[in-house]
């Protein structure tokens, strides 16, 4: 309270209460009063709590007026009787110095905004950085040997004097000023051996996204991989950031990704090309669909194939794209491996199915398709191991993501079918133990996506002595896989397709158009084979090849001999 009083007493004549607090404690403080005016019982009541928050560390790199490593710790000194509000600023430099070398810096504190004329003595050597001076003498615990730069600030309305007078006592902060260059020098020398980079990773590569995708797919022409714009990108990254590398991965699953999805418009047109994971097989006609950005476009007709602009088709098969007429159901399996048992059964050809598998979780292709055929379609039919990845994987399948939002509602289209624990259990199927960093947070993801009160303590008991477990789809034979399969495609009514759309006519019709077509030619066929043979053939033929091909280079020879006989 006096320490208060012989503060707000010796206030400038017209400074506020507000403005005295502002410029000793560095707060805010909303009081218009005059300070010299106040009285004991008015300062009594001021809120000291409001002036001095408790003990706190805060402060960041190049705060302050000087610079370096900044800390700030405030807190109420008890000197003599009285209870005093104080305030200590450090700022940190540091600077390398010999394996063997001692260093002494000098420097004089700042007591109340004003630079006192005594020294404080800064040593540092292999035993650390010790303080003397002013009072204090401790060691700063945690500093190492370094060259240090550093300015010591005090703000008090009252602090005793060292015996001759002439020299601030600190030692009554010296807690508080030994936890503030504990952080600042620390936080300095670990500055001084890894400097900051310039720019974060993700900064750099949004800085250079678009000219790399550019240099990346010649100026927009051709299609880019993922990590054909990483590789454009990360020389320009590297030297941005100062880092000496950073993670594939993360530029190519997470950067990139985002920063499309955030700059929507300026990528519209950018041909990004993700790798394949997985595969989609038509049932009957065999056709496999990897799942890759260009396989899953040209799939769904937004890059067609080139070919021959007329051809003679002999299959007896319906001429499909996509599910229409040729399947109303898919198997999505989280794993590869299965399609020679699922084409030795011919489990896609008796029930008209097509079956999706991935590496783990699906990817952006796999979503993309899946949402283009959510009109088409009845079920997602997902099989998955009994484990945290599995229950993810079903989940996850048709929800919205970072790197994809569904533009259809794929909730009543997604079938989890197991494994599920009344399957191991009416199997017989064995559990392995799996480690877990954190039995809570596996819990947690478990209820999240889907698993009941039984599986969860299946998989992840709350007993502590007891592993946790999971089941793969890998415990099942070859033959419980396929009946177990058939008996959830049962269940879930996935038959055979019937067009009810006039397919079945006008194919028919087709057929019968094909068969008149084989007669005839077979009828024409001696002719047609004796007018071949009599055709006279131009003598520089092969000049006319080699004229188209300089003309088309992309053709072969036999494709230029085409185009030469189809003029004769």
């Amino acid at each position: 309270m006096r320490a208060l009083k012989e503060l707000f007493g010796s206030a400038a004549n017209g400074a506020t209460v507000g403005e005295v607090v502002r410029d000793v404690f560095g707060v805010e403080y909303d009081d218009d009063r005059a300070a010299r005016a106040l009285n004991e019982q008015q300062i009594s009541g001021l809120r000291l709590d409001e002036l001095c928050p408790p003990v706190r560390t805060v402060g960041t790199i190049g705060e302050g007026a000087f610079g370096g490593q900044y800390r700030r710790v405030q807190d109420v000194a008890r000197i003599g009787n009285a209870e005093v509000p104080f305030a200590i600023e450090v700022w940190c430099g540091a600077e390398r110095v010999e394996k063997d070398e001692a260093t002494l810096s000098i420097y004089s504190p700042i007591i109340n905004r004003s630079l006192a004329l005594a020294p404080i003595y800064f040593t540092a050597d292999s035993a650390g950085l010790r303080v003397r001076g002013c009072g204090l003498d401790f060691k700063v615990q945690g500093a190492k040997r370094a060259e240090y730069s550093i300015v010591l600030s005090l703000i008090s309305p009252y602090l005793r004097l060292t015996g001759d007078g002439k020299a601030p006592y600190l030692a009554d902060f010296a807690a508080a000023i030994s936890q503030a260059l504990n952080g600042a020098a620390r936080a300095a020398y670990r500055n001084m051996i890894r400097p900051p980079a310039s720019m974060s990773v993700k900064d750099a590569a949004y800085g250079v996204m678009g000219a790399a995708y550019l240099k990346a797919s010649d100026d927009g022409k051709l299609p880019a991989k993922a990590r054909q714009i990483m590789y454009a990108a990360r020389g320009e990254i590297l030297r941005l950031t100062g880092a000496k590398k950073f993670s594939d991965m993360y530029f190519t699953q997470v950067l990139l990704p985002d920063y499309m999805n955030h700059y929507s418009d300026e990528t519209a047109g950018w041909d990004v090309v993700f790798d394949a994971r997985g595969n989609l097989t038509e049932p009957h006609t065999q056709r496999r669909v990897p799942l890759g950005t260009i396989q899953v476009r040209t799939y769904l007709g937004d890059r067609p194939p080139l070919g021959p602009a007329v051809q003679i088709n002999g299959e007896t098969l319906y001429p499909t794209s996509g599910p229409e007429n040729r399947y109303r159901n898919i198997l999505f399996i989280e794993k590869e491996g299965f399609d020679e048992l699922f084409e030795a059964v011919q489990l896609a050809e008796r029930y008209d199915l097509a079956i999706m598998s991935t590496k783990g979780m699906s990817v952006v292709a796999a979503r993309a398709l899946l949402d283009r055929l959510a009109d088409q379609v009845d079920n997602v039919l997902v099989l998955h191991d009994f484990d945290v990845s599995g229950f993810s994987i079903s989940r996850t399948l048709g929800s919205d993501s970072r790197r994809y939002i569904f533009e259809n509602d794929m909730s009543e289209k997604i079938i989890d079918v197991g494994l599920r624990l009344e399957d191991v259990e009416e199997l017989g199927l064995e559990a392995e133990t799996v480690q877990v960093d954190s039995r809570e947070a596996r819990r947690a993801k478990l209820e999240e996506h889907g698993a009941t009160d039984d599986e969860i303590e299946f998989l992840v008991p709350t007993d502590g002595d007891e592993e946790c477990r999971r089941v793969e789809l890998n415990a099942m034979t070859s033959r419980q896989l396929v009946d177990f399969v058939e008996q959830k495609l049962a269940e879930h009514g996935v038959d055979k397709v019937m067009p009810e759309n006039g397919a079945i006519e006008g194919h028919a019709r087709r057929l019968i158009e094909r068969t008149l077509t084989e007669k005839a030619i077979a009828e024409m066929a001696p002719d047609i084979a004796r007018r071949a043979a009599d055709a006279e053939l131009p003598k520089d033929l092969d000049h006319q090849i080699a004229a188209i091909l300089v003309g088309h280079p992309e053709l072969s020879w036999d494709q230029a001999l085409a185009q030469v006989v189809a003029t004769l």
